[in-house]
């Protein structure tokens, strides 16, 4: 009787990254395997029983920050950007590349606040990440607007601008690059002295409170 011997290693992509795939020749029996880039996946190549292929995913580093490899899943689990198959069955292996974005913090000058961290920050597509705003005291008591993109986000820091001394951003679910720009003010004079300031009544400062309730003016009382 005629024995098949052949084995199929079908190779398949997933994630929101971009990449490119290489299985070696099967050992030993040299049948040959062949690249795949990013367009062409998936692909099968036939092998003989028994024959051990290496693969080895490499990330696009384009367009920037690039992407990054994640892990290999389906008829073999490795984190490890190379890994082995062994042909003892027809095989189906996902290769998962995950692309990556940048968030940029920016404070106009003159310099009146920061943003933590304050420079560019590499994510991960679908993640999350945290900036903390705070205005320069004493001079500037007030974040007085967050923007993504250079659209006003105010409404979602926390707690929502403008705010007093400071807040925090976070992105969420991350899909694209984007922009973080603070905005800060002093809303009147120096509030290390009790002099009028225009920020919102009964909420505590540094240095006392802000009282009585009112539509227009406010004042600041050191404690």
């Amino acid at each position: 009787s005629i024995v098949d011997n052949d084995r199929t290693l079908t190779i398949v992509k997933t994630g929101s990254g971009i990449g490119s795939v290489v299985a070696s020749v099967g050992v030993p029996s040299t049948l040959p395997g062949g690249t795949i880039d990013n367009a062409s996946f998936p692909q099968t190549f036939i092998y003989e029983q028994g024959d051990v292929v290496t693969l080895t995913a490499t990330p696009d580093a384009s367009p920037y920050p690039g992407s990054i490899f994640k892990s290999w899943s389906g008829d073999i689990s490795d984190p490890a950007a190379v890994t082995t198959v062994s042909m003892d069955n027809n095989k189906v292996v996902i290769a998962f590349f995950a692309q990556q974005y940048w968030l940029r913090p920016f404070v106009p000058a003159p310099s009146t606040g920061s943003i933590t961290p304050g420079t560019e920050v590499i994510v991960e597509h679908g993640t999350a990440y945290t900036f903390t705003i705070d205005a320069t005291l004493p001079n500037y008591t007030i974040v007085a607007d967050v923007l993504v993109d250079g659209g006003s986000v105010g409404s979602q820091t926390i707690p929502n601008s403008p705010a007093v001394e400071s807040a925090t951003y976070t992105f969420t679910n991350v899909t694209a690059n984007h922009t973080l720009t603070a905005e800060f003010d002093d809303f009147g004079d120096d509030c290390s002295s009790a002099v009028r300031v225009g920020v919102p009544p009964f909420v505590s400062t540094r240095d006392g409170y802000i009282y009585p309730a009112g539509d227009l003016e406010y004042f600041q009382i050191d404690i």
